[in-house]
């Protein structure tokens, strides 16, 4: 399978080499300048999965350009392929053979919490994978994820429709739409996975496999407080865009400042009825 990362080759946080060597996946790095090419080769990537971008002074937007230039330039078109964050490290989740239950009963005698955490070894990542892709072309959509959760208590479903697919470990049948819709964008996730239930209906997220990785890590796009003033100027956006299926949320005590608030989005409307009455209303569907 097909898998693309935006990275900057810094050697502090570049961590999925080993994972994507370990499942076999067919890799492209996507880089900005040659000397951030020549440090993936450093880290022992090959020349031949490396394409440079040549933006410069993007900035924060930076990861939100370079994801447009993948869609538009390295991507195939209508197929299914694998985004992955360079500092993911692990997948975890519940072994494959507990996956066929659709929600799961917490008090039937099975320790979930540690359940939850344990690897996902090379079977189980093509089996949760390819169960996600089929479950999405039942529903006709082109976005798919993993979930965002830690909190098992949380992940008791396992299908969630109305919600942020992340590109930290996301699927995408690329259809040649934009990832980058206003010029501050940096919530490049974010905004698609709007875009596509706005467009498709809903995405998938299958909640009973994670990405394992370290937040706002140095090397990347920058701290929560760097990031909060662009994380509102986007949320504010894209609540004005699709008003009515989103709103803005967010709490910082979790990142160390109480005041902060409107950094996060949310789907107010999560059946397909309500979702698609307001799509018909908005002209996504006849």
């Amino acid at each position: 399978m097909r898998s693309f990362t935006i990275t900057k080759g810094s050697q502090n946080r570049f961590r999925c080499l080993p994972l994507i060597e370990e499942f076999g996946l067919d890799p492209t790095f996507i880089c900005d300048t040659d000397e951030q090419r020549s440090n993936l080769v450093a880290l022992g990537v090959q020349p031949s999965c490396i394409k440079v971008t040549g933006i410069t002074g993007a900035g924060i937007t930076g990861v939100s350009l370079a994801r447009e230039w993948t869609v538009t330039h390295a991507m195939p078109v209508n197929e299914w392929s694998l985004w992955l964050d360079d500092n993911v490290q692990e997948l975890t989740g519940i072994p494959y053979k507990f996956s066929s239950r659709e929600k799961i009963d917490l008090k039937d005698g099975n320790d979930w919490r540690s359940l939850f955490d344990l690897r996902i070894n090379k079977q189980e990542f093509f089996q949760y994978v390819f169960e996600t892709i089929g479950h999405a072309d039942k529903h006709r959509t082109i976005f798919a994820a993993f979930a965002n959760e830690n909190n098992f208590y949380f992940r008791q479903r396992k299908w969630q429709y109305y919600g942020y697919c992340r590109t930290q470990c996301g699927l995408y049948k690329n259809d040649g739409s934009t990832w980058f819709p206003f010029k501050t964008m940096m919530l490049e996730d974010g905004y698609k996975s709007i875009d596509v239930v706005a467009r498709y209906g809903r995405v998938v997220i299958n909640r009973y496999m994670k990405a394992v990785k370290p937040q706002f890590e140095r090397g990347g796009i920058g701290s929560f407080l760097e990031r909060l003033p662009h994380l509102m100027d986007n949320c504010s956006r894209l609540a004005g865009m699709y008003p009515g299926p989103v709103e803005t949320t967010g709490d910082g005590s979790q990142y160390g400042d109480p005041k902060a608030s409107g950094f996060n989005i949310k789907f107010t409307l999560r059946s397909p009825k309500t979702v698609d009455e307001w799509r018909r209303k908005n002209g996504y569907m006849r």
